[in-house]
């Protein structure tokens, strides 16, 4: 009733229902209703269209487990992990990195990998960039790395490029 009243209201509405069919079992619905006027204005005929998003629904609930348990291999892992772009911007950390370097995600989030790896400039990162991106193999090396104390720490640092979304990282 609530959708019919929002259509007759303002021309269109877009709800989600759960509708039960005959075998009891429960549906996810959408349906987006029109009206369509006359030459005057005066609301002729009613459009409605109804679509499934059972399938919809089973996708985003597996991946978002598929997310949960991602992160949480991540997060558990006894490595530090960075996701940088090829500027050296940080995208995310997982918890052994904020343990290590004594930030708070968020703040890692503000920094770039130049602000904890000494040594490592603009110049070194386009080095980088262009060994990882003209070949499968990772890039290893030792550096050091500065905790958010001003202490510095040796780490071993393997590079390697990833595909993520569109970008290359």
């Amino acid at each position: 009733k609530a959708a019919t009243e929002e259509i007759a209201r303002k021309g269109f509405s877009k709800v989600t229902l759960s509708l039960r069919t005959k075998s009891g079992r429960l549906v996810s619905t959408e349906y987006s209703g029109s009206v369509i006027k006359d030459n005057d204005g005066n609301p002729r005929y009613l459009i409605s269209v109804g679509r499934d998003l059972t399938d919809h629904i089973r996708y985003e609930n597996a991946l978002l487990a598929s997310e949960q348990r991602f992160r949480v291999l991540i997060d558990q892992a006894a490595d530090a992990f960075f996701l940088a772009t090829p500027t050296g911007e940080i995208l995310d950390v997982n918890q052994q990195t904020c343990q290590s370097l004594g930030y708070s995600r968020e703040e890692l989030l503000d920094l770039t990998i130049k602000d904890i790896d000494i040594g490592v400039d603009q110049h070194s990162f386009d080095e980088f960039h262009s060994h990882v991106t003209s070949s499968n193999d990772p890039l290893r090396f030792e550096g050091m790395q500065r905790r958010k104390d001003g202490h510095c720490f040796p780490v071993e640092v393997s590079i390697g490029m990833v595909k993520y979304g569109d970008q290359n990282l």
